[in-house]
């Protein structure tokens, strides 16, 4: 089986996947031009399940063995491209009109990142983590620009809080005892 000599560019119409021959295919409904619609199987990467819009367009080949037409691409018309030289990116898009709804891109310095509007995940070549801000370095020290809210509790070798802290709804930067004898009672708290 081989591929012809030249090929189309055609607006998608419809996807759907059959069952023919014993294989899990998927057949693309394309209009070529001059009001001819045409139905063509879907050649993607393997390991990847994607489904083009109606908003894409499809490059078709002729397969030499079967002279039927095949869709070897696809054209996504409103989004501009963003990966780089050795980069991947995944986006979902608003089937309606491609609008981006969110991003997978793993990055050519050996990051990864998953973002939408709301929020998003970084891992850093050092392997650093940050979620919305929080890092998680590779020894587990965990870093917030904001609150931290445990409901049961919180185990950790050292809690630090830049401007407080609060236990059993104490808050401890001016939590003090008036004097006594440790191990003994200190006194009440405040």
């Amino acid at each position: 089986m081989g591929l012809s000599n030249g090929g189309l560019i055609a607006k998608i119409l419809n996807f759907v996947s059959v069952r023919r021959n014993n294989a899990n295919i998927n057949d693309v409904t394309i209009k070529s031009g001059g009001g001819v619609n045409m139905t063509a199987e879907h050649f993607g990467d393997a390991g990847s399940d994607a489904q083009p819009t109606v908003k894409d367009y499809a490059y078709l080949a002729i397969d030499s063995g079967t002279g039927r037409h095949v869709v070897i691409g696809y054209l996504d018309p409103v989004n501009e491209g963003e990966a780089k030289a050795g980069e991947r990116g995944i986006l979902g898009r608003n089937p309606s009109d491609n609008t981006i709804l969110c991003r997978v891109f793993v990055r050519n310095d050996g990051s990864i990142e998953i973002d939408n509007d709301n929020g998003g995940f970084l891992l850093m070549p050092n392997g650093t983590v940050n979620i919305n801000g929080v890092t998680i370095d590779v020894n587990g020290n965990i870093t917030s620009p904001a609150n931290i809210t445990a409901q049961n509790s919180v185990t950790a070798q050292n809690i630090i809080g830049m401007a407080s802290v609060s236990a059993s709804g104490k808050e401890m930067s001016n939590h003090t005892h008036p004097a006594g004898t440790p191990p003994g009672n200190t006194g009440v708290n405040n």
